[in-house]
């Protein structure tokens, strides 16, 4: 099911977009299929469950208030790196019969016996550059994890079932997870250990006594 967004033209342009970022509107962009781009805003409280629906990988029915509408993808997010917020969006225009590239998240699925046992998985890589008809682009290439039941076992891409509908732009013996033996606490030795703690119980009773003696 395709997502639909209503959007509304945009005047305000450079430091003005503070204004509307304070009305909770966020300042975004149409552009792409060798159009001019169009300066657009969008509500915060619209577009944040969309973009958690359709994330940069499914397509957007949007629609201009002059009623304009067309398919989009979300091509790029800027987020505000103290406050999390979104704080600007550019809306990618696409054509439904054109194949489109987007990198597409990894989603681990399943359980691994050698993880529950204790073992560690070591994520090797978590995205992968995608090619497919815009409406046949995956939400997430999904991994199942169970096959791996000892350490030193891994996946890779050749490993996991994918569509037909779209293409893994990736070496087939890319690696994607391992695991890996859990790694030793660092111990000290008891010796050791009471070695350090007189030398700063030493130090501790030198600095002490220089604050007590009275300068001259």
């Amino acid at each position: 099911m395709t997502s639909k967004l209503t959007v509304t033209l945009r005047d305000l342009t450079g430091r003005k977009v503070k204004q509307l970022r304070r009305q909770g509107i966020i300042p975004a962009n149409i552009f792409g299929q060798g159009k001019d781009s169009r300066a657009i805003q969008v509500s915060q409280e619209e577009l944040i469950p969309v973009y958690q629906e359709a994330g940069q990988t499914s397509v957007i029915a949007l629609t201009t208030t002059d009623g304009n509408s067309q398919p989009v993808v979300i091509s790029e997010v800027q987020i505000h790196p103290i406050t999390g917020d979104i704080i600007h969006v550019d809306f990618l225009r696409v054509d439904l019969d054109q194949a489109i590239t987007a990198y597409v998240p990894v989603e681990f699925v399943g359980e691994s016996l050698a993880v529950k046992d204790g073992a560690l998985m070591v994520t090797l890589i978590t995205e992968f550059e995608v090619e497919a008809l815009p409406n046949d682009m995956p939400h997430a290439i999904e991994v199942d994890i169970s096959p791996l039941n000892e350490v030193g076992m891994q996946l890779t891409l050749a490993d996991i079932d994918t569509s037909s509908k779209f293409t893994i732009n990736a070496d087939p013996d890319t690696a994607i997870v391992k695991v890996e033996a859990p790694r030793a606490e660092e111990t000290f030795d008891d010796e050791a250990s009471t070695e350090i703690a007189e030398t700063e119980t030493e130090t501790a009773e030198a600095t002490d006594t220089e604050q007590e003696t009275p300068a001259e």
